[in-house]
């Protein structure tokens, strides 16, 4: 495995060491082989989502993955941040979690919850 060398894939490689079990499952379902597959070479993108949120944002596996800092903005470290997979920007969340370094802080979404 490579080291990440962007805050994005660094983000979502702690994400993965809080759970690792839960993000290959979501990264299954949507049709990768695991999370690190679901993961590598995205290309994040800032999105301004409107009402003062922003979040970076990559689509992989016909979904939206999405970091924000936690809160409405960007993520600037790792101290707190959410990652999303969502059917699209907008879209109905099929996982979120907020971390805190690598540890998880809550997660839930329609893979969760099912």
């Amino acid at each position: 495995m490579t080291t990440p060398t962007t805050l994005p894939q660094q983000l979502l490689a702690l994400a993965y060491a809080a759970t690792p079990t839960t993000l290959d499952d979501v990264a299954r379902h949507c049709g990768a082989a695991d999370w690190q597959t679901f993961t590598t070479g995205l290309a994040f993108t800032d999105l301004d989502t409107g009402g003062g949120c922003a979040m970076h944002v990559a689509q992989t596996h016909g979904v939206t993955l999405a970091l924000t800092d936690g809160d409405a903005g960007l993520p600037t470290g790792s101290g707190y941040y959410w990652v999303g997979v969502m059917e699209d920007v907008f879209g109905a969340e099929l996982y979120w979690g907020f971390f805190r370094e690598a540890a998880l802080d809550a997660q839930g979404g329609e893979l969760l919850d099912a």
